[in-house]
């Protein structure tokens, strides 16, 4: 599914207000760009059944929340399997980090295993307290729940934890704008 094709991009019109997960209704908490070098990556929102501005309450809370989002340009997948992986690192103590690297190898590797990730693509990490955590790209489908602790707060802690992949669209996406 592609959801755009020109370099305009309303984030409004690709995250909606509200999203059924888990049978609960979600709100989107904030959304932003992730941009390098004044270069747009792609577009993010985050959506959680409670509104928060801090971050530990979104990460730990035990509802449905959604992280999505839409490819503003191609991109190598590989480029964007290593900044993930970096980012759940840099949240991560070695020993926290050791426990989940193989379910993150597994998972990002399947995930990105396309070689260019195309503009208007979107790709979601659904966090389900029920099922565990699932990630999803236009191209690959739904891939199985991911059930090993600590691996969703590990994702989430790579957007929202003390080390984020950028301060502004941790800010952004906690709604602290």
């Amino acid at each position: 599914m592609i959801l755009f094709k020109g370099k305009t991009n309303d984030l409004e019109t690709l995250f909606p207000p509200t999203l059924k997960l888990d049978g609960q209704i979600c709100v989107r908490n904030g959304m932003s760009i992730r941009s390098k070098f004044m270069i747009g990556i792609y577009d993010i929102a985050l959506y959680l059944c409670e509104m928060t501005e801090d971050a530990e309450t979104a990460i730990t809370s035990r509802y449905a929340k959604q992280l999505r989002m839409v490819s503003r340009r191609n991109i190598k997948g590989s480029l964007l399997e290593n900044a993930f992986k970096d980012g759940i690192r840099a949240n991560s103590s070695a020993e926290e980090y050791q426990k989940i690297a193989s379910v993150i190898d597994d998972v990002f590797g399947e995930l990105f295993k396309t070689n260019t990730i195309k503009e208007g693509a979107m790709f979601t990490i659904e966090f389900s307290p029920e099922h565990g955590v699932r990630l999803n790209y236009d191209e690959v489908g739904d891939l199985p729940y991911i059930k090993e602790e600590g691996f969703d707060q590990a994702i989430l802690r790579a957007w929202l934890g003390d080390n984020p992949i950028s301060l502004e669209m941790k800010k952004d996406l906690l709604g602290q704008h």
